[in-house]
């Protein structure tokens, strides 16, 4: 069965067919929302979801975003400075690079290695990093086959 996200965005090119058989006018586009929900698959873990969104998206003159791999412990020091910054830590990406944070030491983090080594000084920053490495630890073990 197809994530709600992925019906929304097959729903939304539907209704839009005629739009992209025409001149691309990326700004009726953008006013649907398809650009931002092509963009939201074609950065997902789905492959042919993100194939065929990447494509669109291509065809349209509209930038591919970064697509990480679900296999957080394969990230290099470049995927994990993007997660950071994708979840709102900008100021802190370059410290995560300095510091030489792959996707296996990003999993392993604690709260005293965030404030110490990575100078995230304020305890809400902290609490909230922690929750979305969380979310991203649940996401890892939901997405795990176990026929691979």
């Amino acid at each position: 069965m197809a994530k709600p996200c992925f019906k929304m965005v097959r729903y939304r090119l539907s209704r839009t067919k005629r739009l992209l058989a025409k001149p691309y006018d990326n700004e009726n586009i953008k006013e649907i929302g398809a650009i931002a929900a092509l963009k939201e698959v074609a950065s997902s873990p789905d492959e042919v979801a993100a194939k065929f969104a990447s494509e669109a998206l291509t065809v349209i003159g509209e930038e591919v975003p970064y697509k990480l791999t679900q296999q957080v412990p394969c990230w290099t020091i470049a995927d994990v400075q993007y997660w950071v910054k994708k979840i709102g830590f900008e100021s802190y990406a370059d410290a995560f690079a300095r510091h030489m944070v792959d996707g296996d030491l990003l999993l392993l983090l604690t709260e005293k290695e965030l404030e110490q080594d990575l100078q995230m000084t304020s305890a809400l920053h902290r609490k909230r990093f922690i929750r979305e490495l969380e979310s991203l630890k649940v996401k890892r073990v939901l997405s795990y086959d176990v026929n691979k």
